[in-house]
């Protein structure tokens, strides 16, 4: 269920999230833009995170009895780590003008602490893990009872319950032509 989820995920904010931000914010504007630079260093991490999750299952497919494809596997996945950190300190911090929102310059925002934010960060986490194990349960059960099958739930079920509040953000920032939050 959690490849079926994550694929779902990924499917659900790249087609129907996008597709539908673009959708509702070109009934209310005729024209919209966004930041170029921000789509484009987005697409980039994502390309980089895609070739690093099938480049693995591509060699364990290749060669079966290789070992090589699970310490690759690590390998890559703290790369992708260090690039998604090293992506956060580019764009928030050294070249923070290049990522501001069309129409606005980045010093218009009034900015939290840096404890505040890691205190809210950590409780929200809190809060999301307990919340996702009192869905996970109730989604499984809820699926049995339904004979719904485990990729079925995970691909949309999951994908659609998870991403509503990205959803929400996404079409209410596109409607108040505010597109660049929805490419995000």
């Amino acid at each position: 269920m959690v490849k079926a989820s994550l694929a779902g995920a990924i499917v659900t904010n790249t087609l129907f999230m996008l597709g539908g931000a673009f959708l509702l914010g070109g009934l209310k504007h005729h024209v919209q833009d966004f930041n170029r630079i921000n789509a484009r260093f987005q697409a980039c991490l994502l390309f980089l995170a895609t070739v690093a999750v099938l480049v693995p299952s591509l060699i364990k497919n290749v060669d079966q009895a290789s070992a090589i494809s699970s310490s690759l596997s690590l390998g890559l996945a703290l790369l992708l780590i260090a690039v998604y950190g090293l992506g956060m300190l580019f764009s928030l911090k050294t070249h923070r003008e290049l990522f501001a929102s069309v129409g606005e310059t980045a010093e218009e925002h009034d900015s939290w602490s840096i404890s505040v934010s890691v205190a809210v960060l950590i409780i929200v986490t809190f809060l999301i893990a307990l919340i996702s194990e009192v869905f996970v349960g109730s989604v499984q059960a809820a699926a049995e009872r339904m004979s719904m099958t485990p990729a079925f739930v995970g691909f949309i079920v999951v994908a659609l319950v998870g991403g509503a509040a990205e959803m929400t953000t996404a079409f209410s920032a596109a409607r108040s032509n505010r597109l660049d939050l929805s490419v995000r």
